[in-house]
Formats: C-alpha cells, sequence, structure tokens
C-alpha cells in the first residue's frame, strides 16, 4: 500500500522556512535590544538663555573641533599602515619572533587587513544601532585591546592575532569618521571636512615613520613594543570623548525619533534657520526610504546606478592599484631589494617612508584645495580624481628609479 507524501511534506517545509525566517527576525530584534545600552541618551536642550526671537548662528568652530577630534580615528588608521613596516624588517625583532620565512612575515603584516574588512563591513549595522559616535567609541576599545596583545607578544601567534583584532578597530574607525563628520558638516564646507579628515590620516603615517626612525636607536630588543604602545593613548582619548563629549549625528537622531534633539544638534552646529531647513530634508529622506521601492543590492549594478558604483569602486580600486599600501607595509624590504644600496639600514631608508607619507599628506592638501574651489561640483571631483592618478605613478618610479 503506498501513500502520496508529497502534498504532506511540502507543508512542512514550507512552516520550516517561515520558522527559520522568525527566529532570524527575533534574535536579531533581540541582539538590538541588548545593545540598547550603548546607545547616547542625552536629551539635546537649547540654552536657557537663549531667546528664539534672536536665531543663534552657525557655530563652525565647533564643526571644525567636532572633525578633528573623531579625526583621531583617522589618524590611528595611518599611524597603524605605517607602523609594521619597520617593525618586521628589523633584526632585533626578527631574532625575537623568528618567522618561518618571508610568507609568515607578509602574513603578519597583511592579515591586519582581514580585521580592517570585517571591521569596514560591521559599520552599517552598528552606527545605525548604537550611534555613529558610540561605535567609534566600541572601535578605539577593540583597538585599545589589539594594541595591548601586540606590545605584549613574544610569538608569531600572538602578535598576528592582536594585528587582526586591532585591524577590526581601525576598519570601524576608517568607515565610522568619514560617515560622521559628513553628517555633521554643512554642506557648503563638506569637501573640506573630508580633507581635514584624510590630511590627518596621511599625518598618522608620517608620525609611524618618524616613531620608528627615532625608537629604533634606542640600545633594547624590545624597541618596537615602544611605537605600537603608543597608539593606546590617543584610541583612549578618542574613546571616552566619542561616549561623552561628542553629540550623535541629527541623522541617527532622527531615525531614532528624537527630533527635538536632532533639531537642538543642528542649531548648535549650523545655527538656527539653516537647521529648520536641514530638519524638513532629513525628514524628507527619511519617508522616502520607508516607501516600499522594490530594489535591491542588484539595482547597483544596473544602469543608470552603475556609474556611480563605478565611479565610488573605482576611485578605490586605482587607489590601491598604485601600490601605495605596498609602499607603506614593506618600504624597507623592497629598497633594499630593488634600490641595492649595500650599506642602506632601516634607519636610513625611514626618511624615503616619511617622503611617500609627506607627498600624500600634500596631495590631500592639494585635493582639497580643488574641492574646495569647485565647491564639490561634478568637475572638481572628476579633476582632483584625474590629477590623483596622474601624480601617483610618478611619484614610484622616482622612488624606484
Amino acid at each position: 500500500m503506498t501513500t502520496s507524501s508529497t502534498p504532506q511534506s511540502a507543508t512542512p517545509s514550507k512552516h520550516g522556512s517561515h520558522d527559520i525566517l522568525r527566529s532570524k527576525r527575533l534574535l536579531s530584534v533581540q541582539i538590538i535590544a541588548r545593545m540598547s545600552f550603548l546607545k547616547q541618551t542625552t536629551l539635546f536642550r537649547a540654552p536657557e538663555q537663549h531667546h528664539t526671537a534672536t536665531p543663534r548662528p552657525p557655530n563652525l568652530k565647533y564643526v571644525y573641533q567636532l572633525t578633528a577630534f573623531t579625526s583621531l580615528g583617522a589618524l590611528l588608521f595611518g599611524y597603524d599602515q605605517g607602523i609594521m613596516g619597520v617593525i618586521v624588517a628589523d633584526d632585533r625583532w626578527i631574532s625575537l619572533m623568528q618567522p618561518a620565512n618571508a610568507w609568515v612575515t607578509g602574513a603578519v603584516v597583511s592579515l591586519y587587513d582581514i580585521g580592517c574588512f570585517v571591521g569596514a563591513m560591521s559599520i552599517g549595522f552598528l552606527a545605525d544601532v548604537c550611534g555613529r559616535e558610540r561605535t567609534l567609541s566600541i572601535a578605539s576599545v577593540v583597538f585599545i585591546i589589539g594594541a595591548v596583545l601586540q606590545c605584549a607578544s613574544y610569538s608569531i601567534t600572538q602578535i598576528t592575532v592582536g594585528r587582526v583584532v586591532l585591524g577590526y578597530g581601525v576598519g570601524a574607525c576608517a568607515a565610522g569618521v568619514p560617515l560622521y563628520v559628513t553628517e555633521i558638516a554643512p554642506a557648503a564646507i563638506r569637501g573640506r571636512i573630508i580633507g581635514i579628515e584624510q590630511m590627518i590620516l596621511c599625518l598618522g603615517e608620517l608620525f609611524a615613520f618618524w616613531m620608528n626612525y627615532g625608537f629604533a636607536y634606542l640600545d633594547t630588543k624590545d624597541w618596537w613594543r615602544i611605537p605600537l604602545a603608543i597608539q593606546i593613548l590617543p584610541a583612549a582619548v578618542l574613546g571616552v570623548g566619542c561616549w561623552l563629549w561628542v553629540p550623535p549625528s541629527p541623522r541617527w537622531l532622527v531615525q531614532q525619533d528624537r527630533h527635538a534633539c536632532a533639531r537642538e544638534v543642528l542649531a548648535r552646529l549650523h545655527g538656527d534657520i539653516q537647521a529648520e531647513l536641514e530638519m524638513a530634508e532629513i525628514a524628507e529622506t527619511f519617508e522616502m526610504e520607508k516607501r516600499p521601492a522594490g530594489v535591491s543590492w542588484l539595482d547597483m549594478f544596473r544602469w543608470p546606478v552603475l556609474k556611480i558604483t563605478l565611479l565610488g569602486m573605482g576611485v578605490q580600486f586605482f587607489q590601491q592599484s598604485t601600490g601605495t599600501n605596498s609602499i607603506l607595509y614593506y618600504t624597507v624590504s623592497r629598497i633594499l631589494i630593488y634600490i641595492l644600496f649595500s650599506m642602506l639600514t632601516s634607519n636610513t631608508s625611514l626618511p624615503c617612508s616619511s617622503a611617500e607619507a609627506l607627498r600624500m599628506l600634500i596631495h590631500a592638501t592639494s585635493q582639497q584645495a580643488a574641492l574646495e574651489s569647485s565647491s564639490s561640483s561634478s568637475l572638481g571631483c572628476r579633476s582632483s580624481f584625474s590629477t590623483g592618478l596622474a601624480a601617483r605613478p610618478g611619484y614610484k618610479l622616482v622612488l624606484w628609479a
């Protein structure tokens, strides 16, 4: 005797898929609820002495202060990009860690990017749940843990784990700082604000090279722990400041239905008059995002959005393809191989590393001026991108000549 099991088996599978989907949603709600204690809950109100008849003017000084402070995350990003290249080439570090071969040394340096990738990918979720500034505080804590692991390491495994953990904090800062500063900056100076953040990033690389240059002269085999430990201080300052002093993003406050607080933060930054206009724009944007538009991630690769996707990806791709990070990560080794100066040591090659960081700093400054002169127009962005591509390869040819 046979029975048909097709309808009966199909029904449980449907119910099973619905149950899985429901459990996933419940899990995500529980995670968000447990992370709610990380949110900024301060009530932002106008000062008592403020008279509504006299609108407050824009406070650009406050905007620049917040930009400079949160850009400590960019400083940490640049510092850690430049700090390890010289350390792994030092004989004292090699004799202590005893890497098996060049592949192991390369893994110590480059696995840091795995942590950066995870940190950058998580910023979207964390920034929406916890807030932009609180996410930077979390990233700072993770950064400090990774830095401590590196400073206290006596084996390849330990320092590699420290690099990956620290990389998560760096990746979150690398994505979180531009997100925050663009949301607090007035549209008229947004290009300048991003330029400041990039300049501080390059300044971090410059600091890293000269820190290595100075501490490498110490007559101790553990000299490399000092420049790795120094970065803990700005990370701690950033974490505490973002938790206690830095205000939330107005856009995030609107997302949390805290419209009065969002309006007050905008008024402190851009003035009362501009705050009213921007509140209307933000509210309109959220209304558009709530409408069921029937779009998906694949639409990023369909015309006309494809043009914007290629522009954004192209800038990042060509910036990396110039080999800038290879120079920063493996400066000493590559110069020893390609230039073949018999008397060249890690100390004498450090000025070459600093020249690369200084060139990037000057280039960031020039691109900021280009963006400002064109008011961040399409023509200005294209000319800035073109001069960046033109300037970088020429410098590399001079360096490797």
